[in-house]
């Protein structure tokens, strides 16, 4: 292992942490406060997606144009040239000049088919909005973002070169935090009466206490450790 690929673990093992606290600030923050009647149509579109996944069809050929698509898009705004892009039920590739780790991530982090939806739901509303239509959009929404969960995990069951970039701990932690950060936008949205500041707040406070019950608990090894050889060697004499 190289001393590169050692550092992201490394910083791949400090985040994981965060990743708790930010589940438990999710939780806190969002998940009981969020509950409106249209976060049952949110919850609505994701269930049945969900059931449609596991017991119908998983709509394999739609989430790799997705992916190839997110890739290209990410690349893009970084600056890349796209140069070739393949799509085909057994997998995608796309060729460009240069890439990164957030290039190579952004698949699992950026729900390309909700982000459409709500896109077009922005646009029309401009013109005709309705009650209905809101609620079909929210459905969309629940059930675009289950499709990307649930086709991104199935993905993630194959050895994937996207997150050799990062190493696998690193970008097992980014995709995890990500997708929590753009699961608590899409409830701001819908919800209303969520706020991203307390959000992070209530994130950074929770990271404090979890951050200090595993420097102490590591301290309170190290004194145990160390009590027990100064015990040994005072037996040995």
């Amino acid at each position: 292992m190289d001393k590169k690929c050692w550092c992201k673990n490394v910083l791949g093992v400090i985040l994981f942490p965060l990743c708790i606290s930010t589940t438990i600030a999710f939780s806190q923050e969002v998940i009981k406060k969020s509950w409106t009647p249209n976060i049952a149509y949110f919850f609505l579109g994701a269930a049945i997606y969900l059931f449609i996944h596991l017991f119908f069809h998983k709509p394999i050929v739609a989430y790799i144009t997705g992916h190839e698509l997110t890739h290209a898009l990410w690349g893009f705004l970084f600056g890349a040239r796209i140069k070739k892009m393949k799509i085909g039920r057994r997998g995608g590739s796309v060729a460009m000049t240069k890439t990164n780790i957030l290039v190579s991530l952004a698949p699992y982090v950026f729900p390309i088919y909700t982000f459409l939806v709500m896109i077009v739901y922005f646009i029309i509303s401009f013109f005709w909005q309705t009650e209905w239509m809101a609620q079909a959009a929210v459905f969309l929404i629940g059930a675009t973002f289950s499709f990307h969960l649930a086709l991104s995990l199935y993905a993630l069951r194959v050895r994937q070169p996207d997150l050799k970039a990062g190493g696998f701990l690193l970008s097992t932690a980014l995709i995890y935090l990500a997708n929590i950060f753009v699961l608590t936008v899409i409830f701001t949205l819908i919800s209303h009466r969520i706020s991203l500041g307390n959000f992070f707040f209530s994130s950074v406070e929770e990271g404090k206490l979890v951050y200090n019950r595993i420097i102490d608990s590591l301290v309170s090894a190290v004194a145990s450790t160390r009590g027990y050889i100064t015990s040994l060697r005072g037996a040995e004499q």
